[in-house]
């Protein structure tokens, strides 16, 4: 049985983000370990992303103090 080429479809766009969605096959006959495929596939792709330059952003909280509590000024 030939399996089938992987499929990369473009979903949308994210906040900060190009949502993909990336769709593979694998013979588990020969590797019945499917989270261990699944890890393979996720570290070969964040590989090639960083030698590319592509860097992933993760999201920025900030917090703001509309009144800070005395604790904060007491030395």
């Amino acid at each position: 049985m030939e399996i089938p080429e992987p499929r990369l479809r473009f979903l949308n766009f994210g906040d900060s983000s190009l949502n993909l969605e990336l769709t593979v096959w694998a013979n588990i006959k020969e590797n019945p370990k499917r989270g261990y495929i699944k890890t393979q596939y996720l570290w070969e792709i964040e590989k090639e992303l960083t030698k590319a330059g592509v860097e992933i952003p993760f999201p920025i909280s900030d917090i703001r103090l509309v009144q800070a509590p005395e604790i904060f000024f007491k030395h």
